[in-house]
């Protein structure tokens, strides 16, 4: 649908959360792996998240206030990634400082944010 020219990525897990450590499941804490996920596919344009939705498990006994401060750090910790960005990756020599890193929060609907991280 996109082309040959695109290179699209999926790192779709079920159960997957933001930030939380799961009890019953090891290895589903998005924030410990964003680092690594982008790192193996760099360089990387484009990421689009689809996480929160397991974050409203009982057990973790969130607000939506709380899933909201999980994404915008593991975004942040995305964005922060500057080895995986090609952006970056191709500018080595570009003094990087927190006032370089952009990160946009879209609101996604279902139909278009197909992919997961």
């Amino acid at each position: 649908m996109l082309g040959d020219e695109y290179d699209v990525k999926e790192e779709g897990l079920s159960g997957r959360t933001t930030v939380f450590d799961d009890p019953l499941s090891e290895g589903l804490n998005g924030l410990a792996m964003i680092t690594l996920c982008l790192l193996t596919h760099k360089p990387v344009d484009l990421l689009i998240v689809m996480l929160g939705t397991n974050d409203t498990k009982e057990r973790f006994a969130c607000t939506p206030e709380n899933i909201t401060f999980g994404m915008e750090r593991l975004l942040r910790k995305a964005a922060d990634t500057w080895d995986a960005w090609r952006t970056f990756a191709d500018q080595r020599s570009h003094s990087h400082s927190e006032q370089d890193a952009e990160v946009h929060l879209i609101p996604a609907q279902k139909t278009i944010c197909t992919r997961t991280i």
